[in-house]
């Protein structure tokens, strides 16, 4: 589908659509996830086109003063490859990264400046072993829930890929915070970012 007014529109509905499916699901992994953004007012979820070329990603912004986690969602993905369900793994993976983020806001002073916070988060982005833990915990929550999913004979756009990773999560123990699985998503999901030679 083209980018327009129209389909934008249609991005927004399919992803409430599917937020709203996510609360109600069997599979405690989406359900988890989702809880967390009906119950606090500082989570945003948007989504992202042109400009936006990961498939999704998760920040903590500044808004006017106000701490806000912020998702964004890949606009073409969602009107061109993702399914229901494929999104609803997606925003998984970073609504697990919400919750990373918001523990290690937790863990500052309640006298915490904005500004004090916005400087942890950035040196935390910089951290990579604090990256790939966090990472591995995200991947490990999406292929969980993949997991489950299968078990009931469903699929997404993931495909063999996931199969692979899913299954090295398995043969690894199942532990998402292990440090084999740790080194696996580091040496084989993991990507340098070209600017920054980060990894992300």
């Amino acid at each position: 589908m083209p980018v327009n007014d129209e389909t934008r529109s249609l991005a927004k509905q399919r992803t409430s659509t599917v937020i709203s499916i996510m609360q109600q699901s069997q599979n405690r992994f989406i359900r988890d996830a989702v809880s967390m953004y009906h119950n606090r007012k500082d989570i945003q979820i948007q989504i992202g086109y042109t400009e936006f070329t990961q498939e999704a990603s998760t920040k903590l912004v500044n808004i006017n003063g106000q701490l806000t986690y912020v998702v964004t969602l890949n606009g073409n993905s969602i009107l061109n490859k993702y399914d229901a369900l494929d999104l609803a793994f997606t925003l998984t993976h970073e609504l697990t990264h919400v919750n990373d983020f918001i523990k290690d806001q937790d863990s500052l002073p309640s006298t915490s400046t904005v500004d004090e916070r916005m400087a942890k988060n950035t040196k935390d982005a910089q951290d990579q072993e604090q990256v790939i833990e966090e990472e591995a915990r995200g991947y490990g929550t999406e292929m969980l829930a993949n997991i489950y999913e299968y078990g009931l004979g469903m699929r997404g756009f993931e495909g063999t890929h996931w199969e692979h990773w899913a299954a090295e999560l398995i043969r690894r123990g199942g532990d998402i915070n292990g440090t084999s699985w740790r080194e696996f998503v580091r040496d084989n999901i993991l990507q340098r970012d070209p600017e920054t030679g980060l990894l992300r």
